[in-house]
């Protein structure tokens, strides 16, 4: 399981031979192949050449004017104009092509964000109260799926959900019961963002229900020198890190006024 390349080809070359070391039938791509670096189409030849299993995430969906820029971060409407400009005619079909979800095999679904309130809304599940509308949405999904892979937090998660209970659980590697439901993010390939900056993806054994996170660690610097030099490498302001060191104090000390505050937020700035 992989998700938000993001046109990160140093990173994508360097899980490429990590998966392959662990046989995988198929490479499963929650979205965000695009967006913020500058190898979009050789990041997508390498994703067409493995036929990788794919939907399209909020940053696929822009590249091609399926979504409105109104609706991403700063830093995302810096980088989206270069790619809709270097995208060529092929990589352009391939992402208006994609949907939004996908259930493979009968075992599990794909989304790119959330299932609740819609899969192409960009809610961000960030924790156990996140994630309860998208546990609801599959406790009614007609095909009885109980395991659904997200992406968008560009964090490695996994959650449970047993009988009304839900619990985050951040073991490497984790033997699924089969009486309960899950959501998991394999973490981003291209743009980590839990104080990580190696190359995360996942490992779904199908055979022994198990989920495996990777890390990987990969020349960044080549990736972000190249964005600098196109003018699309977004530098945040100073206060980021304080601001942060805020969110998660409060999160931690007052996590019920923290997601109420947060929800609030959400329904009127843009998403990244």
């Amino acid at each position: 399981m992989v998700s938000d390349i993001h046109a990160d080809i140093e990173a994508l070359n360097a899980i490429l031979p990590v998966i392959d070391a662990q046989n995988v039938d198929k490479i499963i791509c929650l979205g965000d192949m695009v967006g913020y670096y500058t190898n979009p189409n050789e990041c997508l030849e390498i994703i067409e050449q493995r036929e990788m299993v794919c939907i399209a995430g909020n940053h696929d969906r822009g590249a091609v004017l399926l979504k409105a820029l109104n609706r991403f971060g700063k830093g995302a409407r810096l980088a989206m104009p270069w790619t809709q400009k270097h995208l060529t005619p092929k990589s352009k079909l391939f992402l208006e092509q994609l949907p939004v979800t996908k259930i493979v095999d009968d075992s599990f679904m794909m989304v790119h964000s959330s299932l609740d309130p819609h899969p192409d809304t960009d809610f961000y599940i960030r924790s156990e109260q996140d994630a309860l509308p998208t546990f609801n949405a599959l406790l009614q999904e007609p095909s009885n799926i109980k395991i659904c892979f997200f992406g968008h937090t560009h964090h490695p998660l996994l959650y449970e959900y047993n009988n009304g209970e839900i619990r985050k659980i951040t073991e490497t590697t984790t033997f699924l019961n089969p009486s309960c439901y899950y959501l998991i993010n394999p973490g981003s390939v291209g743009q980590s963002r839990d104080y990580d900056d190696r190359a995360s993806f996942a490992i779904y054994d199908t055979q022994v229900q198990t989920i495996s996170f990777f890390r990987v660690a990969y020349d960044r610097t080549s990736c972000l020198q190249k964005a600098k030099k196109a003018g699309i490498l977004y530098k945040k302001s100073g206060l980021s890190k304080q601001w942060k060191n805020m969110k998660m104090f409060a999160k931690e000390s007052y996590p019920v006024f923290y997601g109420f505050v947060r929800n609030i937020v959400r329904s009127v700035v843009p998403f990244e």
